[in-house]
């Protein structure tokens, strides 16, 4: 009898293994499978020089935090102020949303650093309710009316905020800086992977509603 019931718990075993590959394998299939649609169905509208990127009335920056751990500034802030500053003064953008979680302070610190840029106020515009790019760019069209629209982040972003515009409609180009060195990106990389599944779901399994109240 402890025979028969070792070989059942070997037997269990070896079917909990193959279980565990097999969902592994599938589960990476589908993130490389999201991660290669998104990319390549949207890397044609991503810009990395700005003389050749299409002017558009409107561009939406992207928020993140200005600080990361132990107070250091946030390279990827940096990146896309300077970027958001750079196309602003270059005559590619007339109007710049800048769309973050006001829990965190986001809209309000970039328009600081952009101030601090010489950005005049009056091309500034706070989206407090952009909590998720989903969010922001679903209320670039509806609340701020842009139909039109040059996507201000970083290349790694920018597939995904592009892929959530088409879907909604929007007519969006996006601005990627040069990245950041491999010891920044590579933890947004690995974020970003998994949010372009996430993307997908929302919009094509769990039909996610983003958040457009006015404000």
């Amino acid at each position: 009898m402890n025979q028969s019931r070792g070989n059942r718990r070997s037997h269990f075993k070896k079917t909990a293994a193959i279980v565990s590959v097999a969902g592994s394998i599938l589960f990476l299939s589908i993130v490389l499978a999201c991660n290669i649609w998104i990319i390549t169905a949207t890397k044609s509208r991503v810009f990395s020089d700005i003389p050749s990127l299409p002017a558009n009335r409107d561009g939406l920056v992207l928020a993140t935090g200005r600080l990361i751990d132990k107070g250091r500034v946030n390279q990827h802030f940096v990146r896309r102020v300077d970027a958001a500053a750079a196309l602003y003064r270059a005559g590619k953008v007339q109007r710049l949303i800048l769309s973050g979680d006001k829990g965190h302070d986001e809209p309000m610190e970039l328009k600081r650093a952009l101030l601090a840029r010489g950005v005049p106020e009056s091309a500034l515009v706070l989206d407090n309710y952009g909590l998720r790019t989903l969010d922001s760019v679903v209320r670039a069209r509806d609340v701020f009316r842009c139909s039109n629209l040059t996507i201000i982040s970083e290349r790694f972003h920018d597939f995904r905020a592009l892929f959530l515009s088409r879907y909604y409609g929007i007519n969006a180009v996006a601005y990627a800086p040069q990245d950041l060195p491999f010891r920044w990106m590579i933890r947004s990389m690995v974020r970003e992977s998994l949010a372009r599944v996430k993307a997908v779901l929302d919009l094509y399994v769990l039909k996610t509603k983003p958040t457009v109240a006015s404000g």
